[in-house]
């Protein structure tokens, strides 16, 4: 199944609307897509390694969009039905220690978060729900998001056949390494 969907993303980043998907999914993730964009850029980059960099800009363009939009959902859920929840079930206090911390190591949690395997919707949302100044999300968020996807394009120009090999070889080993990264990640943050 892992190799079909792979075969699927590689099928997808030779198609006339391959960019169009790739910032699709960048928007969704950071809202509500379970799938990171990286999955989709790394093909998509190794298909045409001359526009990597173009890549990564519309996947870090697309996903602080979408972030943006997590945040005003999380300010939004907030506002009319959030606090009401919270203060039924008797966690006021809870969830006031845990913003008070959020919102002082917020540009932490949101660059690690960012760089990381991390659900970034997850962080999108806390960021609306716990008030973080919305031009700090949104400058942190380019920074980490930017970093990340830039990161991931400069190696593919530079190293494309090789990755592209090493990612076809060990497809598995590199899922199951993903998804213990944001299992980890998100024990981590969520433990802060």
């Amino acid at each position: 199944m892992l190799r079909k969907t792979y075969n699927y993303i590689i099928d997808l980043s030779k198609s006339k609307y391959a960019t169009f998907a790739l910032g699709v999914i960048a928007f969704l993730e950071s809202i509500i897509f379970p799938i990171p964009p990286d999955l989709i850029l790394i093909p998509i980059a190794l298909s045409n390694r001359s526009k990597a960099f173009l890549y990564a800009t519309i996947t870090t363009i697309c996903s602080v969009i979408g972030g943006a939009i997590g945040f005003l959902i999380g300010y939004a859920f907030w506002v009319t039905i959030g606090s009401d929840i919270i203060n039924y079930l008797g966690y006021e206090n809870a969830l006031e220690t845990f913003g008070k911390l959020y919102i002082r190591y917020g540009i932490l949690i949101i660059l690690v978060a960012g760089l990381s395997p991390f659900p970034y919707k997850v962080i999108t949302i806390m960021s609306g729900v716990f008030g973080l100044p919305f031009w700090i999300f949104i400058l942190f968020s380019f920074i980490s998001r930017g970093f990340r996807f830039y990161t991931i394009a400069t190696l593919i120009y530079f190293f494309g056949v090789q990755i592209q090999k090493l990612l076809e070889k060990h497809l598995t080993f590199i899922f199951i390494t993903v998804l213990v990264l944001m299992l980890g990640s998100y024990t981590l943050i969520t433990n802060l």
